[in-house]
Order: structure tokens, then sequence, then C-alpha cells
């Protein structure tokens, strides 16, 4: 179907080219005399009587390969001519639509970025409907974020989709709620910056452990005093005395 928008010269890309043909009848000929010249050179014991005539002829053979080189050269440059400026001119072309992808490419993102914008906007509405029945929302504010990743944005995510994944998250943080609503309230603190039950759980017990370990006995919670040892003979004698007389102490290191 011709899109009447834009419209091409009909047919394939007139394009055509013609075999370059380069003559050189007298290949032969110059072939086998440089062959001579470089076999007498060859062959040529070089003394001081012979030097100047192997010099001469290996001299007139080096300016004949310049003409023919130069010859090269040139009927190189005149035949690519036309292929040079072709090349520049499918490069310009491709240039174009190539730099029409890019902005159709940019246009095309933008506009995808809208319709998921648009859509995280109205699940966003769902969830602020949902979520005022479970506790979770006195305690999270932020909720929503929370909750939110952002493949269910996508065109390949449904509506459907999303309330249900929504749904599932709030009953679960409705019962973890219901779970740290009996326990201390470290474990719920703990708890809303990670939202795993588990994990909160483990890092308060650890806590309290660590504390226990280090916790001064009772009957010297009221009275107690610091005293700081230098060198490690006077600190290792010093834990002797207080071993020794059964004195209750912490050591820092």
């Amino acid at each position: 179907m011709e899109n009447s928008l834009v419209t091409w010269p009909s047919g394939m890309p007139d394009v055509s080219y013609k075999p370059a043909v380069v003559s050189f009848p007298a290949f032969e000929a110059y072939r086998d005399t440089a062959l001579k010249a470089a076999d007498y050179i060859r062959s040529t014991e070089v003394t001081e009587e012979t030097l100047p005539d192997a010099k001469k002829v290996l001299a007139e053979a080096r300016k004949v390969t310049d003409k023919l080189r130069d010859s090269r050269t040139s009927i190189k440059k005149e035949i690519l001519r036309d292929f040079t400026d072709f090349e520049s001119q499918v490069k310009e072309i491709e240039g174009i639509v190539s730099e029409a992808d890019s902005k159709l490419r940019t246009k095309v993102h933008a506009l995808e970025d809208q319709e998921r914008q648009a859509k995280k906007e109205e699940i966003h509405k769902i969830f602020d409907k949902r979520v005022p029945q479970y506790r979770i929302s006195e305690l999270l504010p932020d909720a929503f974020n929370a909750w939110w990743h952002e493949d269910l944005a996508n065109k390949s995510s449904s509506m459907k989709t999303a309330e249900t994944d929504m749904v599932d998250w709030l009953e679960a943080r409705e019962k973890d709620i219901e779970t740290l609503s009996a326990m201390d309230d470290e474990y719920m603190v703990e708890y809303l910056g990670c939202l795993d039950l588990a994990s909160a759980i483990q890092a308060v017990n650890l806590r309290n452990e660590r504390r226990k370990a280090v916790s001064v006995p009772k009957d010297t919670e009221e009275v107690h005093a610091v005293f700081t040892v230098f060198g490690e003979k006077d600190i290792a004698l010093a834990e002797m005395i207080f071993k020794a007389n059964h004195i209750n102490y912490r050591k820092d290191n």
C-alpha cells in the first residue's frame, strides 16, 4: 500500500555501473625486460668496472616502474571517483533516515513514559482506596512506593495483575503487623524499615543478645568506677588481681 504522506521514486533505486577497463598491451614486454634487468643485476659480479653499468640498468628500471606506479595511482583514483561520489550520496541518504529514526524513537519513548506514568497514577488511586482498610496505612505513610515495582506499568501487565499483586502485598503486611502487635515496639520499628518479618525479628533478637552480653551486673549498676590501665603487662596483671579477688569488671578494648 502506497503511503500518500511521502512518495518515493517508483521502482528500485536507479543505480548502475560499467566495469572499468584498463588496457596495458605492453605488459608482457615490460615484464620480460624487467626480468632481464633483474637477471643481469643478479648474475653480474660487482666490481669497480661493472658497478656503473649495474647501477645504470637499475636506474632505468626504476624510472619505468615509477611511471607505471604513477599511472596505476592515477587510474585507480579515476576509477574510484564515481564510486566515491556514489558512496557519499548513499551515506547522506542513510544519515537523513537514521536521524529521522532516532527522533521517532525518542518520541516513542516519551509517549511510552507518559503512558506508564498515567497507568501508575491510575493504580495509585486504586491503592489509595484499598489501603485505609489495612493498618499499614497508619504505620507507613509511603506504603504505595514501598509496594510499587515498575514492571506493573508495562503494557504487558494488566490492571488485574496489579490489583492482585497489591491485595496480596497488603494482606501479607496485615498478617505481619498482627504478629508484631503482640511483641515489643522495637520489632515493629525494625519491620517498618525492611518490611520483612523474619529479618526484623532476627535483627532485634541479635541486638538483644548483644546487649545482654555487655550488660553490667545488677549489683554493680548503682556504683561503678572506670580505671584505664596502659600496657599489655599491666592490663594482664590488673585482670589477675580482679579475678583473684572476685571483683566484677568489664574489659573494653
